[in-house]
């Protein structure tokens, strides 16, 4: 009998040892959850568990939790949104993915994503006061509106980066045929000549009240000019699609010409116009 009881007490134990996936844990001052236990993979968790970081975090590559080590592969859903008080952050090498939200409306003035990464999720940085954002030649993914600031002036991607390039800091595809997202506090309009599609998001919240767009345009993406400024905006002959929510809440739009060559128009694609 006392040998079954320390034996289920061994058990019992070990097993305490272990996490599930998904379980929360604090350490060192922000909390994670476990990604997989089997890989001992965490990531960093919701700013609703951090709400009063200092203004400079640095991000470990592993947390200890239970006895084991978890490194430290993701910022997770929203995990400093709105940490106005956080102006700089250390991410780690370990990290490959920066989730949706991860950073929107925080403080951070400056960021260096690491080599590592290679997914950024819609609207990580949305709202933050930075000037100009760097990204590394690992980063084959990136959310719409990923960058939507009214401070960011430049997006820079890395020589060797395969999936994206970077011209007068508009953030283009490899290609150089879709733009991803034109910088919200760039004042003058100018895409590459070899464009032809204006991607998801790309001009979300811009500036310009008169737009023409150049010749090459043939396709306007979801979201592509949602929320802005814009009182006019001109179309050329050869636009052919024009996809949902294109222009939605565009409460300043009094003109836009429809050219003949438009066979498709979206859901919604001229919603809640004034």
């Amino acid at each position: 009998m006392k040998k079954l009881l320390l034996t289920i007490a061994a058990t019992l134990l070990a097993t305490s040892a272990f996490a599930y996936d998904g379980e929360l844990f604090e350490y060192d001052g922000l909390y994670y959850a476990v990604l997989s236990e089997d890989d001992h993979t965490a990531e960093v968790r919701s700013n609703s568990l951090n709400p009063d970081v200092p203004e400079h975090v640095v991000i470990p590559s592993k947390a200890t939790y239970n006895g084991n080590e978890y490194t430290i592969t993701r910022i997770g859903w929203g995990a400093f949104s709105n940490c106005t008080n956080l102006t700089s952050v250390d991410i780690p090498s370990t990290v490959t993915s920066i989730d949706y939200f991860a950073f929107q409306g925080s403080g951070l003035t400056s960021v260096a994503i690491p080599e590592s990464v290679t997914e950024i999720g819609y609207m990580a940085f949305h709202g933050v006061p930075m000037t100009s954002v760097d990204i590394p030649k690992s980063v084959t993914s990136i959310g719409g509106a990923a960058f939507t600031s009214y401070t960011i002036e430049e997006i820079n991607v890395a020589e060797g980066n395969s999936h994206y390039k970077s011209v007068n800091g508009v953030l283009c595809d490899y290609q150089l045929q879709t733009v991803v997202q034109y910088p919200l506090a760039k004042t003058t309009f100018e895409l590459p000549e070899s464009v032809t599609a204006i991607g998801d998001y790309a001009f979300y919240g811009c500036i310009f009240t008169d737009l023409t767009l150049p010749s090459t345009i043939k396709t306007i993406g979801q979201y592509a000019f949602w929320y802005n400024d814009l009182r006019s905006i001109t179309l050329p002959e050869g636009v052919t699609s024009i996809d949902d929510y294109a222009f939605l809440n565009c409460v300043y739009l009094e003109n836009i010409n429809i050219p003949s060559s438009v066979n498709f128009i979206g859901a919604c694609a001229f919603g809640h116009l004034q």
